[in-house]
């Protein structure tokens, strides 16, 4: 997010960069919130992380959209590159 805040001033899209802080500022503030709503998600799934994190780029996708200019997961993980 950290990134992604900077790329937007950086741009002066000033509509982007402050709905990023009102997003962080929402976390800060509601931690119990997420505690709760995670601890309910993780009662119903039935993929282990690590199955998950097998199948996830190894690569950054921030710095492969904003540096790259990838668009697209295909753009991002292609070995035609």
């Amino acid at each position: 997010e950290w990134i992604a805040l900077g790329y937007s001033v950086l741009k002066l899209d000033w509509n982007h960069a402050t709905g990023i802080l009102r997003s962080l500022v929402w976390i800060i503030f509601h931690p119990i919130t997420l505690l709760k709503k995670r601890s309910r998600f993780s009662k119903i799934r039935r993929v282990e992380d690590g199955d998950i994190i097998k199948n996830m780029t190894k690569t950054s996708i921030v710095f492969a959209h904003y540096l790259g200019r990838k668009k697209t997961y295909l753009e991002m993980v292609s070995k035609a590159d």
